[in-house]
């Protein structure tokens, strides 16, 4: 049975469609009839235990039902969800997975499970006669597969590593090793360039998630991006192709990160810190202490210029720092009234800035443990701090719209720099210190919608304290701005799913 009523139906998720086009996804069959607009996207997600119930299908907060006829999934494990949901302003069903690739079991020899859904097309053409044909979605845009009318198959699964290539393949083939499915998430991201301002770009289409955070790596060979699935995806900011998936099953919050200096570790913010060994992919500790009968939340990391220690800020108000070797808790900063957004740490590793909901910033003396200053004239939150490769400057962003700079000796205001519209979430020194880059947010991410949305990058000449360039492309807050170690791109990560990088020199 073909469904004849048009069903808007499209790969919205871009990373779906770069799998799709790269041979990874075929027609199935049997069809399940379906009227709802719909859009097919794709997401990190885990199998839960549900006490008294089935096992369910999670991505984030979306439970996505399974339909009968599918074979359980094996909790717990952590895969790459495919599912239909309702169009964006549209009522509908409930999310129904189409597709669950593990990504527990990529490496050579092990095997892996997929569950696989049937995609057709009905079309009813002028006159009475019917034609019913498989669809290869392979590129097709919303318009083709509006006109056409999809129809969704009933699940079906496959078991072990090799698939049946034959009519009832599902939407995920065996890597050509025979090693199992292939990750999505690490085939060729698309790419979109264009220029602003006369800067040129690269746009990495992600769409995991919201960017919450990115990194280079000293050398400048890797960025990394924290994910709000609660994925850390690492790239070749040359090409912008991903070179490795960092997850773990069952964590799905937003993530900050920062590179050790030597490149091997990688730290991450998420409820805990978690540092992992970038060789082998894995967590290696988990730093967290608890207050009272409470674990408190980290929000922010930093490694302090030697790699020794590492510096986090966390959600009761404090910062505490951890000695890396060991590792372990070596020290807890008491200060502020509210929880801590960012810290940085000076480039000769004696101070360390942190920035606050209090609305303040306060330094430290990194060796003695103490507050050496406490910098006011903010008037909301403090999102972002970062110190000039000289260290003689701070700089530091805030929900009240403005950036200041700040002489670290005096721990005075050596300017105020205005120009976003909303909330500035993030900031960053190119490494020669003559240019600071910012990152405006959604207007709700700040004030409600007393101010518009401002989701651009701008640069600002340090020495002069104006404005030099407001880039414009992205679609939602722009959470976090680095620039590589030689100052010739700039990293822009923003909530619309999008990485830009931008060719400043």
């Amino acid at each position: 049975m073909v469904t004849t009523q048009p069903t808007a139906c499209s790969w919205t998720d871009e990373e779906t469609v770069a799998a799709n086009a790269a041979g990874r996804l075929v027609p199935a069959q049997q069809p399940l009839m379906t009227g709802a607009p719909a859009r097919i996207i794709s997401a990190v997600g885990r199998i839960v235990e549900v006490p008294g119930a089935e096992p369910e299908v999670r991505a984030g907060a979306v439970r996505i039902e399974v339909h009968d006829g599918a074979a359980p999934l094996p909790p717990p494990a952590t895969y790459r969800l495919y599912w239909l949901a309702p169009a964006e302003g549209e009522e509908g069903p409930s999310p129904l997975l189409l597709s669950a690739q593990p990504l527990d079991a990529q490496h050579l020899g092990e095997p892996s499970d997929a569950i696989a859904i049937a995609v057709e097309v009905g079309r009813v053409p002028a006159g009475s006669r019917r034609r019913r044909r498989s669809l290869l979605l392979a590129g097709l845009g919303a318009a083709a597969a509006s006109a056409a009318g999809v129809t969704l198959s009933r699940l079906a699964s496959h078991h072990g590593s090799r698939p049946d290539p034959g009519p009832t393949a599902g939407l995920l083939t065996p890597a050509s090793s025979g090693a199992g499915p292939v990750d999505a998430s690490l085939a060729p991201v698309p790419r979109r360039t264009g220029v602003s301002e006369g800067i040129r770009y690269v746009s990495l289409l992600i769409n995991a998630g919201e960017i919450i955070a990115l990194a280079f790596s000293k050398d400048g060979r890797t960025l990394a991006g924290g994910i709000s699935d609660g994925t850390i995806r690492l790239w070749d900011p040359e090409n912008g192709h991903p070179t490795a998936l960092l997850t773990e099953a069952g964590w799905n919050d937003p993530v900050e990160v920062a590179f050790h200096p030597d490149g091997t570790t990688l730290a991450d913010a998420r409820g805990a810190v978690h540092l992992w060994d970038l060789a082998s992919g894995r967590t290696t500790a988990t730093l967290t202490l608890p207050r009272g009968d409470t674990v408190d939340s980290a929000w922010c990391v930093a490694f302090s210029p030697d790699g020794a220690l590492l510096a986090s800020g966390h959600s009761f108000d404090y910062v505490r720092l951890w000695d890396v070797a060991s590792p372990s808790n070596v020290g807890i900063l008491h200060g502020h009234s509210a929880f801590v957004l960012s810290v940085a740490f000076s480039p000769d590793g004696r101070l360390l800035a942190s920035g606050s909901d209090d609305a303040s910033v306060r330094l430290w003396d990194v060796a003695g443990r103490s507050s050496v200053a406490t910098l006011t004239g903010h008037t909301s939150t403090v999102h972002s701090v970062a110190f000039s490769p000289d260290g003689s400057t701070l700089a530091t962003s805030s929900y009240d719209r403005t950036i200041r700079l700040w002489d670290v000796s005096s721990a005075r205001t050596i300017g105020v720099l205005r120009g976003h519209t909303s909330a500035a979430m993030s900031v960053a020194f190119s490494p020669d210190g003559r240019m600071l880059a910012s990152g405006g947010a959604s207007a709700s991410a700040g004030f409600g919608k007393d101010y518009p949305d401002d989701h651009t990058v701008r640069l600002w000449d340090v020495a002069r304290r104006t404005e030099v360039a407001t880039l414009r492309g992205h679609t939602g807050t722009v959470r976090s701005v680095v620039f590589s170690p030689d100052g010739t791109t700039l990293a822009s990560a923003s909530h619309d799913g999008t990485v830009r990088l931008w060719q400043i020199n």
